[in-house]
């Protein structure tokens, strides 16, 4: 009598995990939600995870597939590319295209929605009064996606905020949308230009001890290999040559220039005009009876000391390098007159001549903050005067 054969169980395709794997595993599904799959693979310690990864993944979803291309071809093993198989089946159920040869990426699958010439993207926004501005770039991903990074840094400071993730065509369509209406980050520019402004970001950071956001860290490869830190500011690209313009930086031009909305809020600030604001108030009610020229001749000498301290050289630089920026977004957005005010005053901004003992530029900004000051403190007052004028007893009965 012949022995009945023994039907070989077939090995359970999803691997058992213990605790701490279940816990990884979950923090990758979420992870797939916003980072790109290269960050996914460095995550995965073991191939079990990779094997149950695969087979935990959306099946709905257009990005899922980006990551199974990914673990086939990181995880030579058996076990993980039958689960990539199993999965990639469940996609092409859907209704998504699937490549028939796992080893070569097909023409189908470049970036979902993408054309194949389409190309990185980077925006600026325009530099307040503080050197704070908006930058955004964006980097299309094979086979699908996008990786975008959204930040705000500052000239002086480094890095205020930066957040990356990756992001389907629409979502990326809707964060443009939003970064053009709300943050005013609508000035289109070459990844060389967002880099370096990260880059500068960076190193002030690293000077200033702050953590630097791990987001940049995470985009800033991408960023590395397809641009190249600029040498000179871009608006020297958009004209001939560095030279001055036809006009010099009047003082009338300089009043246009700053009457523009984008320059409303270059002010000097209030921490560096405290010192100069309490000296001034103090000559005005000290108990020297002065002429009105040695009054004059006195504020003027309080205001020379403290342009001397507030506006070394390093200052100076930088006040010029904002104003080569704001060129560079005037002339992008269509407003040449405004660009070549800018780059006037940017050029002027290294000028001293023997007439005037502190910058012409720096004593445009000096007047046109105390002038603002003066009238913060005006309403102040004002509105301490009708509190007290409206203000009744206490009637008791």
């Amino acid at each position: 009598m012949k022995k009945k054969k023994k039907h070989k169980k077939n090995k359970p395709l999803s691997p058992s995990l213990c605790p701490e794997d279940k816990t990884l595993l979950e923090s990758l599904l979420q992870a797939c939600k916003t980072e790109a799959p290269k960050d996914i693979l460095e995550r995965i310690p073991t191939p079990e995870i990779a094997q149950a990864l695969a087979l935990s993944l959306p099946s709905g979803d257009e990005t899922t597939l980006s990551l199974l291309l990914s673990l086939n071809k990181a995880f030579d093993r058996k076990d993980v590319q039958k689960a990539v198989k199993r999965a990639l089946f469940k996609l092409k159920n859907k209704g998504i295209a699937v490549p028939d040869h796992l080893g070569v990426t097909p023409g189908p699958l470049l970036p979902f929605g993408a054309g194949k010439n389409e190309k990185p993207e980077g925006f600026v926004g325009p530099i307040d009064g503080t050197g704070t501005r908006g930058v955004f770039v964006s980097f299309p991903q094979a086979p699908s996606g996008y990786d975008a990074g959204i930040g705000v840094v500052n000239d002086e400071t480094g890095f205020v905020e930066f957040h990356a993730a990756a992001y389907s065509k629409k979502r990326l369509k809707e964060l443009k949308t939003h970064l053009f209406d709300e943050m005013g980050v609508r000035t289109p520019t070459s990844i060389s230009h967002v880099l370096t402004i990260l880059e500068k970001a960076y190193a002030k950071s690293q000077e200033a001890s702050l953590n630097i956001p791990s987001d940049y860290l995470r985009l800033r490869n991408q960023a590395l290999k397809n641009g190249s830190v600029l040498e000179r500011p871009p608006i020297y690209e958009l004209l001939p040559e560095p030279v001055a313009p036809r006009e010099p930086a009047s003082h009338s031009r300089l009043e246009k220039l700053f009457s523009h909305d984008t320059m409303q809020t270059w002010l000097i600030g209030p921490d560096e005009m405290e010192p100069l604001l309490l000296e001034l108030d103090e000559t005005e009610g000290g108990p020297l009876v002065l002429s009105e020229a040695q009054e004059q001749g006195r504020i003027q000498s309080i205001k020379e000391r403290w342009a001397e301290k507030a506006f070394p050289e390093s200052n100076l630089e930088t006040l010029k390098y904002r104003l080569e920026e704001m060129a560079f977004v005037f002339h992008k957005r269509d407003e040449p007159e405004f660009g070549e005010l800018a780059l006037s005053a940017a050029l002027l901004a290294l000028e001293k001549t023997p007439l005037q003992s502190i910058n012409p530029l720096v004593a445009f900004l000096l007047e046109k903050s105390l002038a603002f000051y003066e009238e913060l403190r005006r309403e102040a007052e004002g509105e301490d005067q009708i509190a007290k004028e409206t203000s009744h007893p206490l009637i008791l009965t």
